[in-house]
């Protein structure tokens, strides 16, 4: 049905009969890349290599008329190369279930749409030249730099006001409504839900601000996170957030910083089937995380140096932290491929990076690129009070790790809109001595064997070509 739609909405854009009542326009990009990894699975003496290919081609479509305008981003044939999601529907026809399903080699069903997703779609209106509303799917998760932030699809209300003190933004977000969910859980006997009390949403008041050459950003968050315990009441997980960003290019130097603060407050019902870890919870903890960047452009190479920290409490149900954020990318292996400590990026740790980017070299199209980055986790042992058996009296993993990667990088500029990149990376980690020494007495050889030994070093090659128009 999707594939049947974006057909239709494809015909109809072009058509001279839709032209004369709106104006069309899209961008779009198309990226395929492959990748070598070496001891993928950061191991000591059962490395695993791993190669790939997969592509994406993102759509951007803007249909406007008058002061409104419908963004949509389609998101299509997404996949790693040879993947399920990958496979051409013509070699299943005999083992269709449906009009929209075919059966994968290995037996899973899998939606004909799988490779064509409607990822935004919003309506944008411009009241006058100080007064927007933006109603519908849009990007969630994000606000100052990238730090922090894992930018994702949203329901939300925004709306944006400017004066001549500043930008005043509002957002109201919607992203669970599971009140509408009419299957009894355990301790609601009735199957019937209340209002919005097993519902999450979110309210955000932002404020931005140019005061000379810095762009202050600010943003105060709160989320009524009822749908995380499901037994019709309004217990589950709270959040305050607090986020600070400040930007600017002082003649010297070009610089981003900011700093996110988070409070948040477990109230799980007793009678709750899962997580069964968070069960008879009542509890407060705190994560926060800071950042600064600075470069300078010198015409020839960009070089800077960058600090990012999260926090880490072990003291929270679960041993909480500060994730970097899916966005951030501190590095390509520890960061962007393993999320070192258990997030999306880093998590619990504290990144130090020195970085030159856009190095210019005779051959005019190509540029190179390098950094260093050494990290420290700050993530403790978890205290005996943690409801998580996993952890409880034991040694973590990141407690005391270190580690460091190095890569470089080249961009050649083929055309306008057709660049190809290659880059490489190359990480070590490094264990503390406690738990080197803790993991020695595992009961599992193998266990005891590779995790009372540092693991060899990971390493990546990789290639990609990117189309934008």
């Amino acid at each position: 049905m999707k594939r049947f739609l974006f057909v239709a909405l494809m015909l109809l854009i072009t058509s001279p009969l839709y032209a004369a009542a709106a104006t069309f326009s899209m961008t779009g990009d198309y990226y395929v890349e492959g990748k070598w990894w070496g001891n993928y699975n950061l191991d000591k003496y059962e490395k695993a290599t791993v190669r790939y290919i997969d592509q994406e081609i993102n759509l951007y479509p803007k249909i406007q008329v008058g002061n409104t305008v419908l963004n949509l981003r389609i998101d299509l044939a997404e996949c790693v190369w040879g993947g399920p999601e990958a496979l051409d529907r013509s070699d299943y026809a005999a083992n269709v279930k449906g009009l929209d399903q075919f059966q994968t080699g290995d037996g899973r069903l899998v939606s004909n749409d799988a490779n064509i997703n409607i990822e935004r779609a919003y309506i944008s209106h411009k009241f006058n030249d100080t007064f927007t509303l933006d109603i519908g799917l849009q990007d969630g998760g994000g606000w100052g730099t990238d730090f922090g932030n894992s930018v994702y699809g949203q329901w939300r209300i925004k709306l944006a006001q400017n004066t001549k003190l500043g930008t005043f933004l509002y957002y109201y977000e919607k992203p669970a409504n599971l009140s509408l969910d009419n299957t009894a859980e355990q301790g609601d006997t009735t199957g019937v839900r209340n209002g919005e009390e097993d519902d999450t949403e979110n309210f955000y008041f932002g404020y931005i601000k140019k005061f000379g050459p810095i762009t202050v950003k600010n943003l105060l968050g709160y989320s009524y996170g009822s749908s995380a315990d499901l037994n019709n009441d309004n217990q589950g997980l709270f959040t305050w957030a607090e986020t600070l960003a400040l930007s600017g290019n002082l003649g010297v130097v070009s610089f981003e910083s900011e700093f996110s603060y988070k409070r948040l407050r477990a109230d799980y019902s007793d009678n709750i089937a899962t997580p069964a870890a968070l069960r008879d919870v009542q509890d407060k903890w705190a994560v926060y995380g800071g950042y600064i960047n600075v470069w300078k452009d010198l015409g020839t190479m960009t070089p800077g140096f960058l600090v990012a920290y999260g926090s880490f409490d072990d003291s929270a149900p679960t041993a909480r932290g500060f994730d970097f954020g899916a966005n951030f990318n501190t590095t390509p292996i520890f960061g962007d491929q393993l999320g070192l400590g258990g997030g999306k990026d880093l998590f619990g740790m504290t990144a130090y990076k020195l970085y030159v980017n856009d190095i210019q070299t005779p051959v005019k199209p190509l540029t190179l690129s390098a950094f260093a980055a050494y990290i420290v986790s700050n993530q403790k042992t978890p205290d005996a009070n943690t409801t998580d058996a996993n952890l409880n009296n034991d040694v973590s993993y990141f407690k005391g790790l270190t580690g460091w990667e190095a890569g470089i990088g080249g961009a050649y500029q083929i055309t306008e809109n057709l660049v190809y990149n290659a880059w490489t990376s190359y990480g070590k980690a490094q264990l503390s001595s406690e738990y080197k020494n803790y993991a020695a007495t595992l009961a599992d050889p193998a266990d005891a064997r590779n995790l009372s030994h540092d693991p060899d070093a990971m390493y990546l090659l990789a290639h990609s070509l990117t189309l934008s128009f």
